[in-house]
Formats: structure tokens, C-alpha cells, sequence
């Protein structure tokens, strides 16, 4: 509508104050930083495949292109680093407001130096015979020491228009510089870090689940039934108080 303003705003909760960062319709998520002086995002309108990655001082509204490309940024621990999804293929498919045919990127905001550490994406479509090949990675996780990242990783394949599309999520770690990626879980789901960087916490609709990413076994710490209530309710709010407490004790 005429009346209605698109882009990134920042509230300033002891005044009431609303401001506009940049005066765009964006379709990505911002990413803040450590310190919550800066915001990371994809400057682009609209579901396009290419996105200026651009930081963004919050109080005094500068906008710095970092002359990098990328969505859904994640901030390392000590707000020196950048992961993101880069090199998007097409851009055609997204999930949480990130093209899913991407590939995570580091970038090191102090040597202004870029490092792929996932395999390049595929996104391949035949209209005429339905043929369907898609591969990307995103969501970026930091761990605690800030020397690895989780994500996620999406493969699509289709034969023909006959046969049904097989589709695999499956949740990854990988050293910052991209060395050893390795496998850890099966599904997209919300990740956090332990404090000790050797295990990793998996939120599920209606479990907790501890990988022990040296062995890599997996130990559910709680589950529940889902709440049978007439309004949806966040899924901590229906976990008990002591798991939140042991979960607030091992996250960062």
C-alpha cells in the first residue's frame, strides 16, 4: 500500500524511537553484532540471487559495503569474521529467508580476505523433461572458540517429471578455514553450541538432543509431547524449567 515503508528499522526501547537503517524491501534476515553496534545483511529488494553484503552502524546509520556477496550472515564470537551463503546459483528456492542453492562463506572483516568452506552449489532444472538437481549450504553456526561452523546442507533430485523428488537436509560442522566437514545429524534443525566447543545441542518439535561431536554419539536429554493448545506456544515454553536451566548452562 502507498502508505506503507519497507526495509530495516531499529527500535530504541527508552525512547520509542523507530528508525529506518535502509529504506529497502528486503527479504533477508539481519545478522547482529556481538557488541550490538552493528547489523550484517544482504542489501538486495526482493528474492534476487545476488546480495551486497553490507554492515550497518546502528547509531550513527553508516552503510559499509563489505565488496563481498552474501545472505543470512552469522557473526563470529569475537565479531571479527562473517559467515554467510555466497555464490547463490539461481535463487530460486529459499528456506528462512536464505536462497538454499548457496555455499557459506568466511570473510575476515580485519584482512578483508574470503574463504569458501563448503562445496560449490548446484542448481540445475530441465523444464522440458523435469530433470532436477539442487545442492547448497546455509545457516551458519559459530562455535563458542569461534574455530567451527555448523550448517546446513540440501540436496533435490529429480529424475523426470514422472518420478518423485527425493529430498535430503542434513546438519554439518566444519573448521573456519574449511577443513574436515563432517556429518553430524540428519534434518534442519535449531543448533546451538556446549560451551566445552565438543558438543552440539539440536532442538527438535519435541525433543533435546546432545551430539558428542567426538564420538559422535547422540543422547536425547528431554522429550515431551507437543502442547495441545488452541494458540501455538514457542517450544521452550513448554520445556521444563530445569532443562533450560541445564540448556542455559551449556550454551554461550
Amino acid at each position: 500500500k502507498a502508505n506503507k515503508q519497507y526495509g530495516l528499522f531499529v527500535v530504541e526501547f527508552s525512547t520509542g524511537e523507530i528508525r529506518c537503517l535502509i529504506n529497502k524491501a528486503l527479504k533477508t534476515a539481519p545478522a547482529w553484532s556481538p557488541d550490538s553496534m552493528k547489523i550484517a545483511i544482504g542489501n538486495t529488494e526482493g528474492y534476487k540471487r545476488y546480495h551486497p553484503l553490507v554492515i550497518v552502524d546502528v547509531k550513527s546509520g553508516k552503510v559499509t559495503d563489505t565488496e563481498v556477496e552474501g545472505v543470512g550472515a552469522s557473526w563470529s564470537p569475537d565479531g571479527r569474521y562473517l559467515a554467510f551463503s555466497s555464490k547463490v546459483v539461481r535463487g530460486g528456492s529459499w528456506f528462512k529467508g536464505v536462497p538454499v542453492d548457496g555455499r557459506i562463506a568466511v570473510y575476515d572483516l580485519e584482512e578483508k580476505k574470503l574463504v569458501y568452506v563448503t562445496a560449490a552449489a548446484v542448481s540445475n532444472y530441465d523444464e522440458e523433461t523435469g530433470k532436477l538437481e539442487r545442492q547448497g549450504s546455509l545457516h551458519p553456526v559459530w562455535s563458542v572458540d569461534g574455530q567451527r561452523i555448523a550448517y546446513w546442507r540440501t540436496e533435490e533430485f529429480c529424475e523426470s517429471k514422472e518420478t518423485e523428488k527425493q529430498e535430503t537436509k542434513t546438519t554439518w560442522i566444519v573448521k573456519k578455514d574449511g577443513q574436515i566437514p563432517l556429518k553430524v545429524a540428519d534434518g534442519f534443525n535449531q543448533l546451538g553450541w556446549g560451551r566445552d566447543n565438543q558438543s552440539l545441542f539440536i532442538l527438535k518439535d519435541t525433543q533435546i538432543d546432545r551430539i558428542d561431536l567426538k564420538s559422535l554419539e547422540t543422547r536425547t536429554l528431554v522429550s515431551w509431547e507437543q502442547a495441545q493448545a488452541p494458540t501455538p506456544k514457542p517450544v521452550l515454553d513448554i520445556v521444563p524449567a530445569a532443562v533450560r536451566t541445564y540448556i542455559a548452562d551449556h550454551f554461550r
